[in-house]
Order: C-alpha cells, then sequence, then structure tokens
C-alpha cells in the first residue's frame, strides 16, 4: 500500500517492490510542500528546499543507531536537495529568458531603425 500511495521513504519495507519510487515518493512530498509555499518567493522556497535537504543529509550522515531512520532522513534529504536545485535551475533558466527577451526587444526597438537609415 505504501506503494502504492508514494509512500516509500516512510517505510522501507515497500522499498523492495521496486527501490527507485522512493525519489517519486520524496518528489511527491517536495511538491506538496511547494503547494503549502506557494505564497513565499521562489528564492525563499529555493533556500528551503535546499536547507532542509542538508539538514536532513547531514543528520542521515550523524546516525549510527537506526539504519531505518537513516535511510528515511538520508533519501528525503537528497531529494529535498534535488528538488531544490531543480528549482534553482528553473529560476536560473527563466532569468536568462527574461534577459534574452530584454535584448531582442532593444534590438528591435532601438536597432532596427537605425539600421532601416543606413
Amino acid at each position: 500500500m505504501a506503494s502504492v500511495l508514494f509512500l516509500q521513504v516512510f517505510y522501507a519495507k515497500s522499498q523492495l517492490l521496486l527501490y527507485p519510487l522512493w525519489s517519486l515518493s520524496v518528489e511527491w512530498i517536495a511538491n506538496l510542500l511547494s503547494v503549502f509555499l506557494s505564497w513565499v518567493s521562489i528564492r525563499n522556497k529555493i533556500m528551503f528546499f535546499i536547507f532542509l535537504g542538508t539538514l536532513f543529509v547531514a543528520i542521515s550522515m550523524k546516525l549510527d543507531f537506526h539504519f531505518a531512520f537513516q535511510q528515511f532522513t538520508n533519501q528525503s534529504g537528497r531529494g529535498l536537495l534535488g528538488f531544490g536545485l531543480g528549482l534553482l535551475a528553473w529560476n536560473v533558466r527563466e532569468a536568462i529568458i527574461r534577459f534574452n527577451q530584454k535584448v531582442t526587444l532593444f534590438v528591435l526597438v532601438f536597432m532596427m531603425p537605425m539600421l532601416a537609415l543606413i
């Protein structure tokens, strides 16, 4: 049931069915968190996910006694960190697109009339 509901990261035994689904599980949770953070700016969202992911990975590296919790924090941290870095990449891409649009608009508005006169 945990595999069907994409909750593999919370229940280690369900990962035996199809191990790579843990990443979908964490991505599903990150998307839910993102919905609840919809009022937050994209910059703060990126910082939140990267910080939370890094914190979870750091906790997992310090744990020696509880394997299931270590696995949960490690997988959750890697997934949240990846989600945050994905948001960062998307935001950089959008900034580049906006810059290119401004350059194109500048060329069309200012340079084309000059070229037409030449």
